[in-house]
């Protein structure tokens, strides 16, 4: 009986232990909300409020397990380098509007990517160093198009 409950105690601890560490080393869900933000972004003649995705694990985040976003807010990602950057649409839950933004300018725009499988892969048309996520519509509704000057507002 004596051996039962040492056993048992000692599977309780492994398991306590174990529960500790990957509370350690994954990040709480908040983590990947975006946690940057700036007060607005100016695309033509639409401003928007913004969060941005600066960290490695935020843009792999992204908008994922949201259930929508404000028509008047959007995501920045914002890279550093310009680069061809791809993005997939994991746990995606509404459709979006990527701008795709290089040196101040947008040099594309997709409208109204949706997650489908399989795995879809959207790319800028050309190397990009900023990449703008709003809702699916927004672009049209707004009038964005290729050309128009993109502004971060203080």
């Amino acid at each position: 009986m004596k051996a039962q409950f040492f056993t048992a105690i000692g599977v309780f601890i492994v398991a306590a232990a174990i529960t500790m560490v990957i509370q350690i080393i994954t990040p709480p869900k908040e983590a990947f909300q975006n946690v940057s933000k700036f007060a607005e972004l100016k695309v033509g003649d639409a401003v928007f409020s913004i969060e941005t995705a600066d960290t490695p694990a935020a843009q792999a985040h992204g908008l994922s397990d949201r259930e929508n976003l404000p028509r008047d807010r959007g995501l920045l990602f914002r890279f550093g380098k310009s680069g061809k950057y791809d993005f997939w649409m994991k746990d995606m839950l509404f459709p979006i509007d990527f701008i795709w933004i290089r040196e101040g300018r947008v040099v594309g725009v997709t409208e109204n990517a949706r997650h489908e499988a399989p795995r879809t892969i959207y790319s800028p048309p050309e190397t990009v160093d900023m990449v703008f996520e709003i809702n699916a519509g927004v672009v049209r509704e707004q009038g964005i198009a290729v050309g128009d000057l993109v502004e971060l507002l203080p």
